[in-house]
């Protein structure tokens, strides 16, 4: 029976450890934005947790320095779990407040063509009907201003407009 040699490992050289670290520059900053992000469209929770999953970063850059090819991939993979989810929800976060931005003007016009905002939104034409499935009210109040409250990512975190008050924002 022959018993294959193994290859004497290598060690990694300089551009590898270079690479693996660059992976990460990039990765870091990127995650720590999702994180960021993440408190307008999930909550200061989930933000806080996601900015916690960053510091992940340093033992899988000391791994990069071990051994470059798993510590990128590392790298990547915590990268991965991170941001896209936070690109997704920033994207629909631009939309929706565009989407109530455009609610509010609407608001603003018919005040300005009858003397008081409407009762309801049954005029309102969207620019996207899939923005409205965010919106999760618009009220006349009774002192005859008005109000429109919205999410991204959770029913939890409540944003809102109000011709009283302005834009608002509570996180859980």
């Amino acid at each position: 029976m022959h018993l294959r040699r193994r290859r004497p490992r290598t060690a990694p050289t300089c551009s590898e450890r270079a690479l693996a670290l660059l992976a990460l520059a990039i990765l870091v900053p990127l995650e720590i934005l999702a994180g960021h992000l993440a408190y307008e469209t999930l909550g200061e929770l989930d933000s806080a947790l996601l900015l916690m999953a960053v510091l992940l970063n340093l033992p899988i850059a000391l791994l990069a320095l071990w051994r470059p090819l798993p510590g990128a991939v590392a790298g990547l993979v915590l990268g991965l779990l991170l941001i896209p989810e936070q690109v997704i929800l920033g994207w629909r976060l631009v939309e929706v407040q565009r989407e109530v931005t455009a609610i509010v003007t609407h608001a603003y016009e018919v005040r300005a063509a009858t003397g008081r905002f409407p009762d309801d939104l049954d005029d309102y034409v969207p620019i996207d009907e899939r923005n409205l499935r965010q919106v999760q009210v618009y009220r006349l109040l009774k002192s005859g201003d008005f109000q429109v409250l919205y999410f991204i990512g959770t029913r939890d975190t409540s944003h809102w407009y109000s011709s009283s008050g302005g834009w608002g924002y509570y996180p859980d």
